[in-house]
């Protein structure tokens, strides 16, 4: 997570790079959290900061008082200044890129956001969502689609978030961990069984012809026709237990994806996390 404790050339061009994101961002539709986000015209983010800006208390509207350079809520008597809201205007924006699939942009913000709000909850989970490439919880996937350098890339950001998020968020994030732990586990059981699978493809083009997807056209030499084709098992009976083997391994660390993701969307309901941010 960006860290930056005084002025330098590193924070200048941070501070530019995220300027340009606001820039994109502001003539795209974030209100969708599905699909890719599409070029159509939409508010610039500066009047995005014009927007009705609502009470974190009550919900209410609250009321520009520049003379006092305050926000005030007249519902429930609480007053916000600038600042404040500012910084969660920068939250909120974070939220937005992740849930439309802008990682990069997302983990920019998120990273802007956690200057000013350090060790906050939904700050950090966001940071390792968008290093996981995923746009909410519910999305992380059973299986492994990240690249190794991708991955080294995670375990990383999940230790340092560890080590910044408070006592009680420290299991939650740890949960990540062992996430993390299993897409290792699967990236080594794909490298195991590379070579077994690459022995049968290479038996199935000897004897039938293939489309694009690998998938059977017609034999060859003369044999039945058919749609399915299964090597014979007295062929490559090693590599074929070995890819057995492998798929048994696999549909057990998915199971285990499976409960920690559940586990991890309980804890982020006991939070508070809105509704958009879970389903």
């Amino acid at each position: 997570m960006i860290r930056i404790c005084t002025r330098s050339k590193e924070e200048a061009e941070k501070e530019k790079e995220l300027s340009e994101i606001i820039e994109r961002l502001g003539k795209m539709d974030l209100s969708k959290s599905e699909g890719e986000p599409d070029a159509s015209d939409h508010q610039s983010y500066e009047e995005n900061l014009k927007e009705i800006v609502t009470c974190p208390s009550c919900d209410g509207e609250l009321i520009d008082n520049q003379s006092r350079a305050l926000y005030e809520c007249p519902f429930c008597g609480l007053t916000f200044d600038y600042e404040y809201v500012r910084h969660d205007r920068v939250l909120d924006q974070a939220e937005k890129a992740l849930l439309n699939k802008l990682y990069h942009e997302a983990e920019l913000f998120f990273s802007k956001a956690e200057e000013n709000r350090p060790g906050d909850f939904r700050v950090l989970r966001g940071y390792v969502l968008s290093g996981m490439k995923v746009p909410k919880t519910p999305d992380i996937k059973l299986e492994c689609d990240l690249t190794a350098e991708e991955l080294a890339d995670l375990r990383m950001r999940v230790d340092e978030v560890i080590r910044k998020a408070p006592d009680g968020d420290k299991e939650y994030f740890k949960k990540y961990s062992e996430i993390v732990d299993i897409y290792e586990e699967q990236l080594t059981i794909q490298k195991e069984i590379a070579e077994p699978l690459k022995k049968i493809h290479d038996q199935k083009r000897k004897e039938y012809t293939l489309d694009s997807q690998g998938n059977v056209n017609k034999p060859r030499g003369g044999k039945t026709w058919s749609k399915t084709y299964t090597v014979p098992k007295k062929k490559f009976p090693e590599e074929r237990d070995a890819i057995s083997n492998a798929n048994k391994q696999n549909r057990e660390l998915k199971t285990r994806v499976l409960e920690i993701r559940t586990a991890l969307v309980e804890i982020e309901k006991a939070h508070g996390l809105p509704k958009d941010l879970l389903i």
